[in-house]
C-alpha cells in the first residue's frame, strides 16, 4: 500500500478478527484496505458500519447465497452461476434457518432461496434476510410457482420468483436482473 502519512492520519495495521487489515483514518474518512471486498464488509460491519463501504469495482464477483435443502439443487445452481465470470457462491444453506445465518455472515449481493426447506420455509426465510439486509435482492427459486405464491412472496419481500421448470439460462438472466438492479 502506497500511503503518504501525515500527523493528521491515524493508521493502523494489524489482524482484525482474524483479517488482516490496515486502517487510515483521515479527518473526514476512515479507509479500510483488506485483500478481499468480503473482509471489508465484515471489518465494517464488526466496526457497526454496516453501510459505509461500498465496492465500486465492477470486476469483483457478485457473490450469491444458494439455499436449497436438495443437495443435487444447490449443486445445479453452484453449476450455472458459477460458469458465469462475474458470480461466486459465497454460502450455501440446507435450510432456512441457516440461510438467515449465512446471509448475516457472508453478506451476499443476491440470495437464491427455495420455498419448500425444512426449519424456515422460503418465505419466513426472506422475511428474516430482508429484515437485516433489506438491499439484498431475493429470488425465490421454487417448483410451486403459483400466482398465490407469488403474491406471498412480495409481501414476504422477494424481488422476483423463478419456477425450477424454467432452465438454467433464465435463472442466469434473472440474477443478472436484479443484480443490476434494474
Amino acid at each position: 500500500m502506497n500511503c503518504n502519512l501525515t500527523k493528521s492520519h491515524f493508521f493502523q495495521a494489524s489482524v482484525l478478527q482474524g483479517i488482516p487489515a490496515a486502517l487510515v483514518r483521515t479527518v473526514n474518512h476512515l479507509y479500510i484496505y483488506a485483500i478481499h471486498p468480503y473482509e471489508i464488509r465484515l471489518l465494517s460491519r464488526m466496526m457497526g458500519l454496516p453501510n459505509i463501504f461500498q465496492v465500486k469495482n465492477s470486476q469483483m464477483p457478485k457473490r450469491i447465497l444458494v439455499a436449497d435443502d436438495s443437495a443435487v439443487i444447490r449443486k445445479q445452481i453452484r453449476t450455472i452461476l458459477e460458469s458465469e465470470t462475474d458470480i461466486e457462491i459465497c454460502a450455501e444453506a440446507t435450510d432456512g434457518l441457516e440461510a438467515v445465518r449465512k446471509a448475516h455472515e457472508c453478506q451476499p449481493d443476491l440470495a437464491v432461496i427455495d420455498f419448500q426447506m425444512p426449519v424456515m420455509n422460503g418465505l419466513e426465510a426472506t422475511r428474516a434476510i430482508k429484515k437485516q439486509l433489506p438491499t439484498v435482492p431475493v429470488l425465490l427459486f421454487t417448483v410451486y410457482k403459483s400466482p398465490e405464491l407469488e403474491r406471498e412472496s412480495k409481501r414476504a419481500g422477494a424481488d422476483a420468483v423463478l419456477s425450477k421448470t424454467e432452465g438454467s439460462s433464465r435463472l442466469s438472466q434473472v440474477v443478472h436482473f436484479l443484480l443490476r438492479g434494474d
